[in-house]
């Protein structure tokens, strides 16, 4: 895993395919980036709080591996993120990528979130494009997300977003 870690990460959409395709080519393609014969996936998916702008979104190591493990609800959750986009904040009934809902609502989430961030800030401050810039000095600035679908568990896959990239770091409960 360490060698999997130190590799150069490159960058290639598959936003495209993935609703269409569905669960078992991206756990295939996570398989394959764990062997080194791809790159990271990337989803360019609609931000329909500016639909002139898309947003992309990847997840950390630890995601890619509960998929290849066969974890089917992060795989679900992945493939609405990428069918419906980035939208505002949930009022229920609707699937795809949401801000947390600002103290108290999501408050348990959030501190899931950001203790997943820290934990993981060397590995997502690439992805985000924050290379060099510390934690402390960058996470209030990050905009806290979640992943909604159809799953009574109230557990979410969760993550962070800086201008137009996103990042899923885990998952957290209500």
């Amino acid at each position: 895993m360490k060698a999997l870690e130190e590799k150069k990460r490159k960058y290639y959409q598959i936003g495209e395919w993935l609703p269409s395709k569905g669960k078992e080519i991206l756990a295939e393609y996570c398989r394959q980036f764990q062997e080194g014969a791809r790159t990271i996936p990337i989803v360019k998916t609609i931000n329909q709080l500016n639909p002139k702008k898309n947003v992309h979104f990847t997840l950390t190591l630890d995601l890619i591996e509960k998929i290849v493990s066969g974890d089917q609800k992060i795989v679900k959750s992945f493939e609405d993120a990428a069918k419906f986009g980035l939208r505002g904040y949930s009022r229920g009934e609707q699937n795809g990528i949401f801000p947390l809902r600002p103290y108290p609502h999501d408050q348990k989430m959030r501190d899931t979130t950001e203790a997943l961030v820290r934990k993981q800030w060397p590995e997502i401050v690439q992805d985000l494009n924050l290379a060099g810039r510390p934690a402390e000095e960058m996470i209030p600035r990050l905009t806290f997300v979640k992943i909604v679908h159809h799953d009574p568990s109230g557990k979410r896959v969760v993550g962070v977003m800086y201008k137009d990239r996103i990042v899923f770091v885990g998952v957290a409960s209500y």
